[in-house]
């Protein structure tokens, strides 16, 4: 497996761990009117977002200079607007995460459009 094909693996396995963390903070919210386990939820699924780097780190070191740059980037600025979101303790702003203004619900989010990207040069 190239490195390119590992580092997509872990975004897939971090945005699936994303949408279930979604899916079950809206099921918190919705049906059980349970505020404080969809705050749990929404906090980890910022958590993941600024741990993403650091999970990435080794890997990108073996990757071309400018691709690893722009990966660094992008992940970047996942995990500052998730640090963001954690400092100012805003539920709202956790749940926005990775969701342009104009989504609309079963579209993909930012994060998987990402990986798609980067897919179609491995």
């Amino acid at each position: 497996m190239s490195t390119l094909d590992e580092i997509v693996q872990q975004l897939r396995h971090a945005a699936r761990q994303i949408r279930k963390l979604e899916s079950e903070a809206k099921t918190a919210l919705y049906d059980y009117q349970n505020k404080d386990l969809h705050y749990k939820l929404m906090s980890e699924k910022a958590r993941l977002l600024v741990g993403l780097p650091d999970s990435l780190d080794r890997v990108t070191k073996s990757l071309d200079t400018k691709l690893a740059q722009s990966l660094k980037s992008q992940i970047g600025a996942f995990s500052f607007s998730a640090k963001k979101a954690i400092k100012l303790d805003s539920v709202f702003y956790m749940s926005a995460l990775l969701y342009p203004e104009d989504y609309v619900d079963g579209e993909v989010n930012d994060l998987e459009n990402f990986i798609s990207q980067l897919e179609s040069i491995c």
